[in-house]
């Protein structure tokens, strides 16, 4: 008798692909099972007879087995998909764009190959994409010391690697330089989601917990500080506060706001009193403040800035339209030459592209039930969503310019490849759900 419920069983679970809900799949159709053969019984049918008759009634093992592997084979996230795609061939156009800019007047910069080293790491991004979709992102919840581990010890590498732009931020690999300010904003607070909820679970004094907590949070600000990357450190606190607010909802600690806080104003100190930087800050915010104050110093960028998008027009100046007055157009004010080369529509389209990506991460954050899973998202929805909707508002001239790349459009390679893993990362939680789903159920169940 037994082995016949368990062939059928077996048959069924031959055809969902998810061996992860084979659990759940199980047990819910040996429980349908039993309330057959229990009625079947109760009408005087003796035990064999009955088992035969209730896997009659369950039907085709096989038919059975294709309609659950549709209810829970792995799901993929097109929406996003698509428009992460449609950044990526505005990156190409506006790459070939900045070379036909360079050509006009620039031997040195046209010469730098924008366009064929950006559709190299699109591709590459692309495919980082790709395999990281793959990954089951449970795993980092299990890792999330040793991720924390690795950022510390590649700022060390930092520290002690050579100055670029003033700046201890890179780590060189050959011929490469890879961003280690950017990259480990993302895996810091990937990291921390996971020590977090690791914390929450240990039987600790609360005071000791917050402790750790304070030093988990406050190391990072600290060498951010130092290095200096004040634009990491700024999307850095704004992920820690969403994820502490969203883990403790109403009952967010004072202790730790206040240990923050505390963090922040001592790193605040050290810049106004250091080297300059105060100075060269305060500058930059005047700048785009005040602009006509100075136009030929610290408001150059600026005037200059609002003339271009002003003169745009509808429909731009044209692919390659040359403009002279914007320095680094391929990073830090190429949305600004997207403007002026293409117009106000392009802007407003890249503006609703903007609100869609952002809207897709929301619906995905929504239909998630696993709470590692939804602070992960929480996580890339406030850093992709803080960087690109600064980035629009430095394409016109009204915020400070801090070296905020765009988003799968600016050029470089360090962003774009933790941009399109942090994309794979969501398309895995997506993929995911379904099976977490009936995986949770069956544990609580049991």
């Amino acid at each position: 008798m037994q082995d016949q419920r368990r062939e059928f069983l077996d048959k069924v679970c031959t055809q969902v692909k998810a061996k992860e809900v084979h659990p759940s799949v199980r047990e819910e159709l040996d429980n349908h099972l039993e309330e057959l053969i229990e009625a079947r019984v109760d009408q005087g049918y003796d035990a064999d007879e009955a088992v035969n008759w209730a896997v009659t009634q369950m039907g085709d093992p096989a038919e059975v087995g294709k309609q659950l592997h549709k209810v829970h084979k792995p799901r993929i996230n097109y929406g996003l998909i698509l428009i992460v795609l449609f950044f990526a061939a505005i990156s190409v156009v506006s790459m070939w764009s900045v070379g036909e800019n360079y050509a006009a007047y620039s031997e040195k910069y046209a010469s730098a190959g924008f366009l064929e080293k950006q559709v190299f790491f699109l591709v590459l991004g692309i495919v980082v994409m790709i395999g990281v979709y793959f990954l089951d992102y449970r795993k980092l919840y299990k890792a999330a010391w040793y991720l924390y581990g690795l950022v510390m010890a590649g700022f060390v590498f930092t520290f002690n690697g050579p100055l670029m732009d003033g700046q201890h931020r890179y780590i060189i690999l050959g011929s490469l330089a890879w961003d280690w300010a950017n990259i480990s904003s993302y895996v810091l607070l990937i990291a921390v989601a996971g020590i977090l909820q690791q914390l929450s679970k240990l039987k600790l004094r609360l005071m000791n917990r917050k402790f750790a907590e304070l030093i988990i949070l406050g190391l990072p600000i600290l060498i951010y500080t130092r290095l200096p990357a004040l634009t990491e450190l700024g999307f850095y606190l704004i992920g820690c506060a969403g994820l502490y607010a969203w883990m403790y909802r109403r009952r967010v600690s004072v202790g730790v706001g206040i240990g923050i806080g505390a963090l922040i104003s001592l790193a605040s100190g050290y810049l106004y009193l250091s080297n300059g930087r105060f100075i060269h800050m305060r500058d930059t915010i005047t700048g785009a403040l005040n602009p006509y104050n100075d136009p030929d110093g610290y408001g150059y960028v600026y005037v200059h800035t609002r003339e271009a998008v002003q003169s745009a027009g509808w429909w731009g100046r044209g692919l390659g339209a040359p403009l002279k007055e914007l320095p680094y157009i391929q990073s830090d004010n190429l949305m600004t030459y997207l403007l002026y080369s293409f117009g106000w529509f392009a802007g407003i389209v890249i503006a609703i592209a903007t609100l869609m990506l952002i809207h897709r991460m929301i619906v995905t954050y929504k239909r998630v039930d696993d709470q590692f899973g939804k602070s992960l998202i929480l996580i890339i929805m406030m850093m992709l969503g803080a960087r690109l909707v600064y980035g629009l508002a430095m394409a016109i001239g009204y915020v400070p310019i801090l070296g905020v790349t765009f988003p799968f459009v600016g050029y470089g390679g360090s962003h774009l490849l933790i941009e399109f893993a942090a994309v794979g990362l969501l398309l895995s939680i997506y993929r995911r759900k379904e099976i977490v789903r009936a995986a949770s159920s069956t544990a609580s169940t049991s």
